[in-house]
């Protein structure tokens, strides 16, 4: 798919945010020339909703995100198109960031393979000096002490050639003086120039260790860099999918901003027919059972533009540190429990409309004014927002469960207590208590 120049609007908010209940912002018109996917990063979480006039025959509008109730230093606004999401993603995914250090390690651990080859120079030196007292022989002759004074010097080098070939060439000097009974001496010794190579035959003559370590880091070097660019290949999918899938979340409560504005539009014009006398009670409450099925399906399009908002910004985003992952589970559980007992109000209202509508249809068929078939019907109905209903009290239970873990009060929520004995010497010495 090409890239439409979608352009995503960026709420980033400076200091410290303190999160509110977050509500439903009215409509709003602040037409832009492409569709936009609304991204909102704060330094502590918050949810948003988006809304506008939803597209007829021109392309998608997009009105600045509207923020729910929070507490904030500043706000800055800032545009970001698909391809600005994606160079944002590699700059700072926290996945593509350690990835980012693997070949780069790889790289090192090969080069220092290749130090096996560098040549070990090598010195040493000496110095010795021998002092004997001079003295008596048996037969009563006196004889001469003696000093002597040793050096002994010697250098060389020796290294692994990449073939497997040992080298080394070694010299030495040594340099003996002084005085005896003899008189002075001195004597120079050394060797020079002392070559010896040695290259295996059988054994280490294909591979040896050295040779083995740099094949396969060269080899891990190669896998680095594939699982580096297959993380890139990931993220910039994973931004792509995120990225229309806000975007689709947010039309789609457009849609359902648009179903429940004309839902209402019905309930007041039937409710003035009503007063009038020009349709019965039935029409009117055949309107509030569908104006409070589509507040339903509002409610629930835009826990799922919620949801699909913090997925992009998780992609987006490098601050994952563990106080930062705990606030944003608890602020997102706060948020989903929050609109599922919204969603469980208004199926519950959708379903009471249902059984009103039905109760009257039925009457209207036992008099001769209705039909089986517009029974059914709103038997179907009927059926259909019991079903919601249900699904919306088990999302809720769910959600406070949920948010229960978060918080770590799922165990005082449920009235359990731990017990857990600490023990010295198999004595239970200390008894805790958790709830």
């Amino acid at each position: 798919m090409n890239d439409p120049k979608l352009i995503a609007t960026l709420l980033v908010f400076v200091g410290v945010a303190t999160v509110a209940p977050a509500q439903i912002s009215a409509p709003a018109t602040s037409p832009q020339t492409n569709a936009a996917a609304a991204l909102v990063q704060t330094n502590a979480p918050a949810t948003s909703t988006a809304s506008a006039n939803p597209p007829v025959a021109a392309p998608p509008t997009m009105a600045p995100v509207k923020l729910a109730p929070v507490t904030t230093n500043a706000v800055t606004v800032t545009n970001m198109s698909l391809q600005d999401c994606i160079q944002v993603g590699l700059e700072h995914n926290l996945d593509v960031k350690i990835q980012r250090y693997n070949p780069e390690l790889s790289r090192f651990a090969l080069k220092s393979d290749f130090g096996a080859y560098d040549p070990s120079f090598s010195a040493s030196g000496s110095h010795d000096f021998n002092q004997a007292p001079g003295g008596y022989d048996p037969q009563g002759r006196p004889y001469q002490g003696t000093v002597a004074d040793n050096n002994r010097g010697s250098a060389g080098f020796s290294g692994l050639a990449p073939w497997g070939l040992n080298y080394s060439l070694q010299g030495s000097l040594s340099d003996s003086y002084g005085a005896n009974q003899f008189g002075p001496f001195e004597n120079v010794s050394g060797t020079a120039g002392f070559l010896q190579l040695r290259q295996p035959l059988l054994k280490n003559a294909w591979i040896d260790s050295s040779r083995l370590q740099i094949i396969l880091d060269r080899r891990n070097l190669k896998i680095s860099e594939l699982q580096f660019r297959s993380q890139v290949i990931n993220t910039v999918t994973a931004i792509e999918e995120a990225y229309y899938n806000l975007i689709y979340q947010q039309e789609y409560v457009k849609v359902q901003e648009r179903a429940l504005e004309l839902a209402n539009r019905l309930v007041m014009e039937n409710a003035k027919r009503v007063a009038v006398g020009t349709i019965p009670r039935l029409d009117e409450q055949q309107a509030e059972s569908q104006a409070a099925a589509s507040r339903a399906n509002l409610l629930r399009a835009q826990i799922a533009e919620d949801t699909q908002q913090r997925v992009l910004k998780s992609l987006l985003s490098d601050n994952y540190s563990m106080q930062q992952n705990i606030l944003i589970e608890v602020e997102n559980d706060v948020a989903v429990a929050r609109s599922t007992f919204q969603s469980v109000e208004a199926t519950r209202e959708a379903r009471i409309f249902a059984q009103t509508t039905l109760d009257a249809e039925q009457e209207k068929l036992q008099s001769g004014r209705s039909t089986t078939f517009e029974v059914l019907t709103h038997q179907s109905q009927l059926t259909a927002a019991r079903s919601a209903e249900i699904s919306a009290l088990v999302a809720y239970q769910t959600a406070l469960a949920r948010l229960s873990q978060a918080e770590g009060a799922t165990l005082k929520r449920r009235h359990i207590t731990l017990e857990l004995s600490q023990q010295s010497n198999g004595q239970p010495t200390e008894t805790q208590h958790y709830e």
